[in-house]
């Protein structure tokens, strides 16, 4: 059974990696391996746009993004991104702000 991970499709790892919530999409599975990387920047991985409800509170407020702390309207921004329009959920953080609103429109 050993490798059997590394030797799925990408439409496998697809279907897995949808499924996962979004901080671990963000700080776990990019850093894996190429292939569960590559898996991940299609956009059907990206459907369920759930933030946590404190971000501050949640792994991605210690996460280093470019030597920086992730912060909503980059997070959000970069998040929206990645589903390029496939989005069919959304849950936004309590904290959310109107700068962070404007990314909205382009799930």
């Amino acid at each position: 059974m050993d490798g059997a991970w590394e030797n799925l499709n990408s439409d496998c790892l697809v279907n897995v990696f949808r499924r996962l919530d979004l901080e671990s999409k963000l700080l776990d599975i990019p850093f894996v391996c190429k292939q569960w990387n590559q898996a991940l920047l299609n956009p059907l991985c990206w459907q369920e746009l759930v933030f946590p409800v404190d971000v501050s509170q949640s792994r991605l407020a210690d996460a280093p993004k470019n030597g920086e702390s992730y912060n909503n309207p980059g997070l959000i921004k970069f998040v929206v991104r990645r589903s390029q329009g496939c989005a069919t959920r959304l849950e936004l953080p309590n904290d959310i702000s109107e700068e962070d609103l404007v990314y909205i429109p382009d799930v």
